[in-house]
């Protein structure tokens, strides 16, 4: 049994997540690993959103709620998803893990238009997985200038 990851058709292969009626995919390269819920240790004087931060084999890593970020309930605990981001790595907070799933590039329709203000720099496009519209983000993208330097300080300040 060949146990060696292919990276050419790794590329290839997306996360797919529910943050509450919302499902999202983001490329698997990207992901470190799925944890299910750590003890959360808070951090003052924070953004709503950025929940503190937990200890995963001795490396402190912030903790981020999608659901907050992205305005969606948040009835359920959750699980982490720890991607390695070039500021270090970080921990957001979904509800569930759906799937992978091999998305070509050529299925992912970006020429799709936000309406609504805000940051949207992580909105790659949408996909369509057996009659489901599935959006595609970046999670390297999700925060906008000013969260970004303010997580920065949160996650130094936590360290």
């Amino acid at each position: 049994m060949n146990t060696e990851i292919d990276l050419e058709e790794s590329k290839n292969l997306y996360l797919v997540m529910k943050i509450g009626e919302e499902k999202l995919a983001t490329p698997i390269l990207g992901v470190r690993e799925i944890l299910e819920p750590l003890p959360v240790s808070p951090v003052a004087n924070t953004i709503d959103f950025f929940k503190g931060v937990i200890n995963v084999r001795g490396e402190v890593i912030g903790v981020i709620d999608l659901r907050e970020k992205f305005k969606q309930p948040t009835k359920m605990i959750g699980v982490f998803v720890i991607v390695d981001d070039p500021s270090g790595p970080v921990a957001y907070v979904i509800d569930e893990v759906a799937k992978v799933e091999e998305i070509l590039p050529v299925a992912i329709k970006s020429d799709i238009k936000i309406q609504h203000g805000g940051h949207h720099d992580y909105f790659r496009g949408v996909v369509k997985i057996r009659e489901e519209l599935v959006s595609v983000i970046d999670f390297h993208k999700l925060f906008d200038s000013k969260e970004s330097v303010e997580f920065k300080k949160l996650k130094s300040a936590a360290a």
